[in-house]
């Protein structure tokens, strides 16, 4: 993914505003918000959190040299609690999980 997320961000124009919309599946996503962390935030990745569906991450990057910035990350305040899920379990029964309860 890194290779295609830097040619994205090297399209960037210092005079234009350039927005993407990745979407994607664990795999691909989780791939490409690791390449960024370590661009902007290194010490955020540690443990893999679960991919809750419908997340949404956000950066906002300024040419492949410039800075990038972490706006969000698997922001799901648009979502009612009991839509949150990560296959097919709720966060709730995720987190309990994790816990041991």
């Amino acid at each position: 993914m890194a290779p295609f997320v830097d040619g994205l961000i090297d399209q960037d124009s210092a005079d234009a505003d350039s927005h993407v919309l990745l979407v994607g599946h664990g795999a691909s996503t989780g791939g490409v918000i690791r390449h960024l962390l370590r661009r902007c935030a290194p010490a955020r990745i540690g443990a893999p959190d679960p991919g809750w569906h419908c997340g949404l991450t956000s950066f906002c990057c300024h040419g492949v040299d410039g800075p990038s910035e972490l706006i969000r990350r698997m922001e799901t305040v648009h979502l009612p609690e009991e839509a949150v899920t990560s296959n097919a379990q709720s966060r709730a029964d995720v987190l309990a999980a994790r816990q041991g309860n």
